[in-house]
């Protein structure tokens, strides 16, 4: 993810891998099948779980400006704003752009609330387990 690309081929090589998934699966193909994933989470998880699958689901069709941050950790809004700020700005990442900006925050958000997905799962199943 964003903050662990350094180098500038690093950078390259998550445009062309995020360019070819893009090119071979339509958004709203992926949008569906990740609908369709996130139900058992939804639908057996806590409430948090349900919003964070909701909110994953809203950046993948562009509309993470629905997405409440301030209910995320600081580094998970922050790591947005940077993002949105970035491209925004129009800063190039990578030696040629294979993608539209929003495609690239809509990229790097949902693998952002992915993780904290993972984080709050796992925090349950801790809770749960003891």
């Amino acid at each position: 993810m964003g903050e662990f690309m350094v180098t500038d081929g690093e950078i390259q090589s998550f445009e062309d891998r995020v360019a070819a998934l893009l090119e071979s699966h339509d958004v709203q193909e992926l949008f569906w099948q990740l609908n369709a994933d996130a139900n058992i989470l939804r639908l057996h998880g806590s409430p948090r779980v349900a919003e964070i699958c909701d909110d994953v689901l809203k950046a993948i069709v562009l509309r993470d400006d629905e997405i409440n941050w301030t209910n995320y950790a600081l580094d998970v809004a922050g790591f947005y704003a940077k993002w949105k700020s970035a491209q925004l700005q129009g800063v190039a990442y990578g030696w040629e752009e294979r993608f539209s900006g929003d495609e690239r925050l809509m990229i790097m958000t949902v693998a952002k609330l992915s993780q904290a997905l993972i984080r709050q799962l796992r925090s349950e199943i801790q809770v749960a387990a003891s």
